[in-house]
């Protein structure tokens, strides 16, 4: 069950690792073209969406999975797609970062701003 308070807080944070995402790219010397661009924030906006607004529980695991867990598999499903069709970008590196701004956005919104997930 998701409330505002989590779903502003991923949001926000998804904007921010967007942003970083996008100045990584431009400072490490990529060409980073306007559409590129809001494709990175975009795909990082909806990995802090969809952080927020689950609450995971499969009915195959025995017990809640942890909230570390949950930013991992949300975060590679939500990049996962977009690593794919990132042609220069490079797969691995899309995701890879992917799955650590999965990780930054559920421990901060959990553990540092207080905003766990709900059942």
């Amino acid at each position: 069950m998701a409330y505002a308070k989590r779903i502003a807080i991923c949001v926000l944070l998804g904007f921010l690792a967007g942003l970083f995402c996008w100045y990584g790219a431009v400072y490490i010397g990529m060409k980073v073209t306007a559409e590129q661009a809001v494709g990175i924030v975009t795909n990082r906006v909806t990995l802090g969406l969809v952080i927020g607004i689950s609450s995971l529980e499969l009915a195959f695991l025995p017990k809640k999975i942890g909230y570390l867990t949950h930013g991992l598999l949300i975060a590679f499903l939500i990049s996962w797609p977009f690593a794919l069709y990132g042609g220069n970008w490079g797969f691995n590196g899309f995701l890879y970062f992917g799955l650590a701004y999965g990780l930054i956005i559920e421990f901060l919104s959990t553990k540092v701003l207080g905003a766990p997930m709900k059942n």
